[in-house]
């Protein structure tokens, strides 16, 4: 099949329930390109590497493995996967998520191919209960969508970072990229989506082709259930991303709009979801002080669109089903 077309990255810890059916989603893949699979597997201690070394060893020509020493965490982990990729696109997954559709990467291919405005195609996908039964409703918009980076900027939009297929542009990464990459532990999404709508439009297939796991805390290689609920941390870790990001595109970007986004979940979550979060009240006061009075205000707008939006998708399914 010639040179490696497209590079699949997995990151994996403490995964030996589930990595075999990441890495069989992968494998049962219909294409008509050569792919490479680029596997780091983070010092786990269970049967993680073990089966890994299976898989290599009957999978030696297609996968290669980065087998770390240390525990270095998952956006190190991460950017040693990333930095091994060769092909000409990129797509990463995470070893507890697998694909659903053995045509997923071939169609991915085949819209970047016939489409060098995009940076990037990512597509719809569904949950899974962590036995692997697949929860069959559709998470995000069901429509093909294109986003730009207007959207991101003023509406923080999401598209789950597992079901991106994008062109390789850091292949040899510089300096200021490593800096970049280096200067958080976790959200890498974040920065990932800002990357590729610097380089173009991203499309969004509103098909899903991905489960995501609903894993325990334990068994997660990415930012883990418990610290998802410290919620005044995962605000802070969220604007170390967007300040990193600042620095790299040298103010080129306000991601200001996307910080009062981020404010006006916080604030959501205290008003509507409090029990969902771990919430330490003089922390919480200490973090609202030292926010600007216009942050806060453009938080309180963020938050009130959200709770509008989602009385106006209740009313409209109640209609429906009238």
């Amino acid at each position: 099949m010639g040179e490696v077309q497209v590079s699949i990255g997995v990151i994996t810890y403490f995964q030996e329930k589930y990595i075999r059916q990441c890495l069989n989603s992968i494998l049962m893949q219909k294409v008509n390109f050569k792919y490479e699979i680029i596997i780091g597997e983070d010092c786990s201690p269970d049967n993680t590497r073990e089966i890994l070394l299976e898989y290599k060893k009957k999978y030696s020509d297609t996968i290669k493995l980065i087998l770390h020493d240390e525990n270095v965490g998952p956006a190190q982990n991460n950017n040693g996967v990333k930095r091994m990729a060769t092909g000409k696109y990129y797509v990463g997954i995470e070893g507890d998520d697998f694909w659903i559709d053995e045509n997923k990467l071939q169609k991915q291919f085949d819209f970047l191919e016939s489409h060098p405005e995009y940076s990037a195609v990512g597509h719809n996908y569904y949950y899974a209960k962590p036995n692997g039964e697949v929860i069959y409703s559709a998470v995000e918009n069901k429509k093909d969508h294109v986003y730009t980076m207007n959207d991101y900027l003023n509406k923080g939009v999401f598209i789950h970072c597992n079901t991106m297929f994008g062109r390789n542009y850091f292949i040899n990464p510089d300096e200021k990229y490593m800096r970049l990459r280096n200067s958080y532990t976790t959200m890498g999404d974040i920065a990932t989506l800002a990357l590729f709508f610097d380089k173009g439009d991203i499309y969004y297939m509103g098909e899903p082709m991905l489960a995501h796991r609903l894993t325990d805390v334990l068994d997660s290689a990415s930012f883990s259930q418990s610290e998802k609920k410290g919620l005044i941390k995962n605000t802070r870790m969220f604007f170390q991303v967007t300040d990193a990001l600042d620095e790299y595109f040298d103010g080129k970007y306000d991601f200001s709009n996307i910080n009062a986004c981020r404010i006006g979940f916080l604030y959501y979550s205290l008003f509507f979801k409090r029990k969902d979060f771990i919430i330490n009240e003089q922390e919480l006061r200490d973090f609202n002080s030292s926010l600007s009075l216009k942050l806060k205000i453009k938080g309180f707008y963020c938050m009130f669109r959200k709770v509008f939006r989602k009385v106006l998708r209740k009313v409209r399914n109640k209609c429906n089903r009238t």
